[in-house]
């Protein structure tokens, strides 16, 4: 048996999430990447983040500027295009380092429960 068809709203489509406006640093980051400032083996990401940050900070004042200005430029047209967006972070708890903390918490409790009628364990409360 069909459930009959709902009737549909004008707007279905789920909201897309509206990314959050590059800051100078990104503009800067990005940049370096597009240009292949950056040699091949150090390309891991966390490698490439690293050094990026370090050129960031060997830039004076001046060169700083030009991109802090690049970025208020992406930010009011960023505005003109979402003009209601709001930047909402993440509740509390839901990031990575919680994911990580709650997989070692459990890993760390599985362990524990494995160990409880075991010798091993038997052995070193004797030895304590």
């Amino acid at each position: 048996m069909r459930r009959p068809e709902m009737p549909q709203s004008g707007n279905t489509e789920p909201k897309k999430r509206i990314p959050r406006p590059p800051n100078a640093f990104m503009l800067f980051r990005s940049w370096l990447l597009k240009h292949g400032k950056v040699l091949p083996p150090l390309s891991s990401s966390q490698n490439l983040s690293r050094i990026a940050g370090r050129c960031w900070n060997m830039l004076n004042d001046d060169e700083k500027k030009v991109w802090a200005e690049q970025a208020s430029k992406v930010l009011q047209a960023h505005q003109r295009k979402h003009p209601t967006y709001k930047f909402t972070p993440a509740p509390k708890g839901t990031g990575r380092t919680a994911k990580l903390k709650r997989t070692t918490e459990d890993l760390v409790r599985r362990f524990s429960m494995k160990l409880r009628g075991s010798i091993f364990l038997q052995r070193c409360v004797a030895l304590s």
